[in-house]
């Protein structure tokens, strides 16, 4: 992947208003943390030739999720967007850690614009999913 990601990351963050939401000294080699209040920091890196976006949940409990399960799946299931690899981020629990992720497309790295639409589909799914864990 031939991107600069730093660079990418703070035109899209300058293009949505929020350039203050992280610092000038981003590495391409470490996850550029998107630190926000209400919801867990979003995090982007690139890994396997994919630019990520995730995020973990805070102290969410197997049975938490369980009893919400029916309403996850009602919400990520129709969600359908060109921008992620998988069409729609994904709930995986990794090492007993609750994490929302997505792959982005070729699409989503082409501008600042793509890359700001794609940050800011998965922060509103974030939101949601927050929303739901919290019933």
């Amino acid at each position: 992947m031939n991107i600069d990601l730093p660079e990418l990351v703070k035109a899209a963050l300058r293009f949505m208003g929020c350039d203050h939401a992280i610092g000038d000294d981003l590495d391409a080699h470490s996850p550029i943390c998107i630190s926000l209040n209400a919801v867990p920091d979003i995090l982007i890196e690139t890994r396997d030739q994919y630019c990520l976006l995730w995020s973990e949940m805070r102290d969410i409990g197997e049975e938490a999720v369980l009893a919400v399960s029916a309403d996850l799946f009602a919400y990520l299931l129709p969600l359908n967007s060109a921008l992620f690899v998988e069409r729609r981020p994904v709930l995986s629990i990794l090492e007993g850690r609750l994490i929302l992720h997505a792959a982005l497309t070729a699409t989503a790295l082409q501008n600042e614009e793509a890359f700001a639409e794609a940050l800011e589909n998965f922060y509103a799914d974030l939101c949601a999913v927050v929303d739901i864990l919290a019933k």
